[in-house]
């Protein structure tokens, strides 16, 4: 925690930052942008436009990130850890329709993006979620589907998301952190 606390007041600062501390802070942060209270849209093309609400939180000494999803009589929550050994974050969701899924995901092209764990009965079948557009108060998501081991990949529902309360300036920082870790990513 001190570490991303010194890199984000170094980021904010405007104060070059260790390549170190920029990786670790933005691989081990990178879903800080969603922790808040959320309220939610559905966009995706031909949609009733439903709405809904989305509650992240911070748990745990701040290593694991809870997720509370409503939208009409359809909920879920999902616990999300960062596993600096396979430095991905694993993921795991449940929800009141009896749906279970795992999870990995890391940042890439510059957008957080977590996808099913490969299995051995369909191989080239995959789904994912994609963050775009993150901005302190808005985001997009997409939950996409492949059935070609991702060479392409399919909309399946898309959500809008608007900061339901208003964005601490820490969420600046997360982001130009964001972006300094989508750099370093770029470089390998």
């Amino acid at each position: 925690m001190r570490v991303v606390a010194v890199t984000l007041s170094l980021i904010a600062s405007g104060l070059p930052v260790c390549q170190a501390n920029q990786t670790k802070a933005g691989l081990e942060n990178g879903l800080d942008f969603w922790v808040g209270e959320w309220s939610v849209t559905d966009t995706t093309p031909k949609a009733k436009s439903s709405t809904g609400t989305n509650v992240i939180q911070k748990l745990y000494g701040g290593k694991v990130i809870h997720e509370s999803f409503k939208m009409g009589t359809f909920e879920g929550q999902s616990w999300s850890a960062y596993n600096p050994k396979l430095k991905v974050w694993q993921q795991t969701w449940v929800d009141n329709s009896g749906g279970y899924i795992a999870m990995t995901g890391q940042v890439m092209k510059g957008n957080m993006v977590i996808q099913t764990l490969k299995r051995a009965t369909a191989p080239l079948v995959a789904n994912r979620m994609v963050f775009t557009d993150v901005k302190p108060d808005s985001f997009n998501w997409r939950w996409e589907a492949t059935k070609d081991g991702g060479k392409t990949w399919q909309l399946s529902w898309q959500l809008h998301y608007a900061r339901a309360k208003e964005s601490p300036e820490l969420s600046r920082a997360i982001l130009k952190a964001m972006e300094l870790e989508a750099r370093l990513n770029s470089w390998h």
